[in-house]
């Protein structure tokens, strides 16, 4: 299975990215989004390449939440 970025994956990233800045800002921890992005998409990949069924669960949530959240 390859991984095809999907329409909001950018802003999430945006989002993860800030959270990074602001935890490494104001806590003694240091978090590097870049790597963490990239070991989730990995993990993300790994599960469902492993569970090709729970794609098809996320499919029929999704569908049902679009609606619910005006997309």
């Amino acid at each position: 299975m390859e991984w095809i970025p999907l329409a909001g994956i950018k802003n999430d990233k945006e989002r993860f990215v800030a959270l990074c800045r602001a935890l490494n800002a104001s806590a003694k921890v240091s978090v590097d989004a870049e790597t963490s992005w990239k070991n989730a998409q990995d993990a993300v990949l790994k599960d469902l390449s492993e569970h090709p069924e729970w794609l098809g669960a996320i499919e029929i949530l999704a569908a049902e939440l679009r609606p619910e959240l005006g997309l």
